[in-house]
């Protein structure tokens, strides 16, 4: 396990995560709000991040509705560059009337 390095600046980046079928084929690449893992050799790994289901428009500055977001769910998978694929569990919805967001908690395929 290793963080991708930037070359230019010598700095790590966050590792990309994908949004998998339960064969592992890649749906959509997923920008998260916010992302944590706890990451063992002996027991199983576990990630958590926050997606919320609207976002900014890098190019237009628009706010979009992201279109993968009812596709995160309970059994799929998520595949952390670097670091493997883990299992979504139970996703929760929170809102606050103005801002929906998803919190998910994920862990590493050796939890099945």
């Amino acid at each position: 396990m290793r963080l991708p390095k930037d070359i230019l600046t010598g700095t790590m980046t966050r590792p990309r995560l994908f949004l998998c079928e339960t064969d592992k084929t890649k749906i959509c690449m997923l920008e998260p709000i916010e992302t944590s893992g706890s990451f063992k050799f002996n027991a199983y790994s576990e990630l958590t991040f926050t997606i919320g289901r609207t976002y900014t428009d890098m190019i237009t500055g628009e706010t979009q509705v992201n279109p993968f977001y009812n596709k995160i769910e309970a059994l799929r998978l998520v595949y952390l560059e670097g670091f493997g694929y883990f299992e979504i569990q139970d996703p929760e919805i929170v809102s606050d009337g103005i801002r929906e967001v998803k919190n998910i908690t994920a862990y590493s395929l050796e939890y099945t």
